[in-house]
């Protein structure tokens, strides 16, 4: 995906299993460096997503109680909100099978309740409001991590004078392909308008832009990390 060229809806172009940075070995799946230059694939013993009966079993059990608690979640969220958390979930679930088996739910859950925190405030910083939320609902350290960090809340949080320290709750260390979970939701979240529609990150970026006044908390964060936020995309989308 070029940032402004092709549309949002494009899926990240990583490898069919998963890329480089998760490849641990042959039983890890097909490395991205190997089938950039052309070698042969080596043989994985790691099931591709959804791509047998049990898996689609076991995923269509997940999604329905997941979709039942969701749906309690997002309900105090407003009309656009939730068809902005939504569509930016099902983009989700069309690209998590580049990560571990063990990733993917986690990711798929984190992309529908990233903004869950706009509607359970405390501290009035959504991404640790809803990691918080989460947490106490017994949510996987993996959910809460990945909704605390979505789309630079890093940045956002300095900006609103918060201390980095916020964040050390949710940090997580030594889980395998998280960075690219991450990714994923950020790209997800860059490339979904604000009622849902598909846009290019461009077109995400400038949206955000133009509904907040320059110098408000919002516009200076994201002009701040839009360097972070456009390397994010590029690494989702296997454009660099």
């Amino acid at each position: 995906m070029r940032l402004g060229g092709a549309p949002a809806t494009a899926a990240p172009t990583y490898p069919v299993r998963f890329r480089g940075a998760c490849d641990e070995g042959p039983e890890r799946g097909t490395s991205w460096a190997r089938r950039r230059r052309g070698a042969p694939p080596r043989r994985s013993l790691v099931p591709i997503w959804r791509n047998s009966a049990t898996a689609r079993k076991h995923h269509r059990r997940t999604m329905a109680a997941m979709n039942e608690a969701m749906d309690e979640l997002l309900s105090p969220l407003t009309k656009s909100r939730r068809a902005h958390s939504i569509a930016v979930g099902r983009r989700m679930e069309r690209v998590a099978g580049v990560l571990p088996a063990e990733l993917r739910d986690d990711a798929v859950a984190a992309a529908y309740l990233h903004d869950v925190g706009y509607g359970h405030s405390v501290l009035g910083f959504h991404p640790i409001d809803g990691a918080r939320l989460l947490r106490s609902l017994n949510y996987s350290s993996v959910v809460c991590h990945l909704v605390a960090f979505h789309t630079a809340a890093e940045v956002e949080a300095e900006v609103r004078g918060l201390a980095a320290a916020v964040f050390d709750e949710f940090r997580l260390t030594g889980v395998p392909c998280l960075e690219v979970a991450d990714d994923l939701l950020w790209w997800s979240d860059l490339s979904t308008g604000p009622n849902g529609e598909a846009f290019t990150v461009d077109e995400r970026l400038s949206e955000i832009l133009s509904r907040y006044e320059p110098g408000s908390i919002v516009h200076t964060a994201i002009t701040r990390a839009e360097p972070r936020l456009r390397a994010a995309a590029q690494r989702a989308s296997g454009s660099m």
